[in-house]
């Protein structure tokens, strides 16, 4: 199973159900997988194809999620990169990894725009238009064809870089099996079903939110209600107004 054929089947089982919820919008499993269709074809016509590397730059959001599945859905391979980088870091990791095309949003725009290597420079929200190409209008521009690349199982999907913490960041390859193996594991620990709401507050670019929130929810067809960050009475008044039932999180000292 590829990460396309995950959520495939989860459409076809729950294609009313809502897939996200994050601020004021509300997304149905049937609502996202088109958006994310659309957003593969547009991809492709800029010439993104299978094996590129793409860099995501996003705090959580939905165009987060819809460009991952995108990218996997053409064969490419996603790059979730932390938005606290600094702009020296972020020029190693596109380097590194041959990032021809980065996807990100406006207020990241100034960490980035002096990447020398980028073909493609997609940004949401955008607010000038330098050679930048526009998320929200790739987005809407309809020119959906079905994609048909012979993705496997075992094909990259995704490379992880580490915080250097010690060093360099350091790449760490993910295929889409691994990646769903990971989520059907949390599933199964959990007890996670399609009755359940899953909070995601951690974030997206890291490997925690990425399995435990975004891909464990679409792979169970559950709820996810998306944070973009972390304030304590927000998360407490959406535990209570949207029945959250899964809150993956980490412990904090003070």
């Amino acid at each position: 199973m590829t990460l396309e054929e995950m959520l495939d089947k989860t459409v076809t089982d729950n294609p009313n159900k809502i897939a996200i919820s994050f601020k004021d919008e509300d997304l149905t499993y049937f609502e996202l997988q088109s958006k994310i269709n659309n957003f593969a074809s547009n991809l492709s016509a800029l010439n993104v194809s299978y094996g590129d590397r793409v860099g995501l730059l996003f705090n959580n959001s939905l165009e987060f999620i819809i460009s991952f599945f995108a990218i996997a859905k053409i064969g490419a391979i996603s790059i979730p990169l932390d938005i606290r980088y600094k702009p020296e870091e972020l020029k190693f990791i596109s380097e590194h990894c041959d990032i021809k095309t980065l996807i990100t949003a406006n207020e990241f725009v100034d960490k980035v725009n002096k990447l020398s290597n980028l073909k493609n420079f997609i940004v949401s929200g955008l607010k000038r238009e330098d050679n930048i190409l526009s998320f929200e209008k790739l987005l809407e521009q309809k020119s959906y064809q079905d994609i048909k690349r012979n993705i496997k199982t075992e094909d990259k999907a995704l490379y992880l870089y580490t915080s250097g913490s010690t060093g360099k960041p350091k790449g760490i390859i993910r295929t889409h099996r691994n990646l769903i193996n990971e989520a059907e594991n949390v599933a199964s620990t959990e007890r996670i079903t399609d009755k359940d709401n899953i909070l995601g507050v951690i974030p997206l670019f890291h490997s925690y939110g990425l399995g435990h929130c975004m891909l464990t929810s679409i792979k169970t067809g559950a709820t996810l209600v998306l944070l973009d960050r972390f304030v304590p009475h927000e998360v407490i008044r959406i535990i209570k107004t949207k029945s959250i039932s899964i809150f993956p999180g980490i412990p904090l000292e003070e």
